[in-house]
């Protein structure tokens, strides 16, 4: 059957899953209709607006428009994964994996966490102790000095140290 997400029309050989999200809706407390996944955002304009909670799906073919506010360029990794390049000042950049279901802290990794620290450019916190089922460890929050992602620059932004990879949520 056809399947639509406002004008646009899905691809009909494109993976569908049908899902009963009404346990997601009840924990959640929210409106959840469906869950779009990565294959639309790689082949559609999508314009997020925080403020209004909205989210506009635009064909590619789509011309610019300034009321869009700032663009921000992805790329991909080797693992098809979308990301983004946050820069740190002092020629300290990182390319962080944009991770849509996360809405925590910038997530850097323990490299980066580690060179930004020696660089003076992060305000540490304590040590957390953290178990995973790879075992236990510890993390670090704190608060980085200055980011810039494209033409959008931020002062003071909650971070917390993670692992192999860092990593943006939409929560940023």
């Amino acid at each position: 059957p056809e399947a639509r997400i406002g004008a646009i029309t899905l691809d009909r050989d494109a993976l569908a899953l049908c899902y009963d999200l009404s346990n997601i809706r009840e924990a959640s407390v929210r409106k959840i209709e469906g869950i779009i996944g990565l294959p639309l955002f790689q082949t559609h304009i999508v314009q997020m607006d925080f403020d209004t909670h909205r989210i506009v799906i635009s064909l590619p073919s789509t011309a610019p428009k300034s009321a869009w506010g700032d663009s921000i360029n992805i790329s991909y990794n080797e693992a098809k994964l979308p990301t983004v390049i946050i820069n740190f000042g002092n020629g300290i950049s990182e390319r962080c994996i944009v991770d849509t279901g996360y809405d925590g802290p910038l997530w850097l990794s323990k490299k980066l966490y580690a060179k930004l620290l020696d660089e003076k450019q992060v305000f540490a916190g304590e040590e957390i102790p953290i178990s995973t089922v790879n075992g236990h460890g510890a993390v670090r929050d704190g608060i980085v000095n200055h980011i810039k992602i494209g033409s959008i620059e931020d002062d003071g932004v909650l971070i917390s140290e993670g692992t192999a990879e860092s990593r943006i949520g939409l929560g940023y």
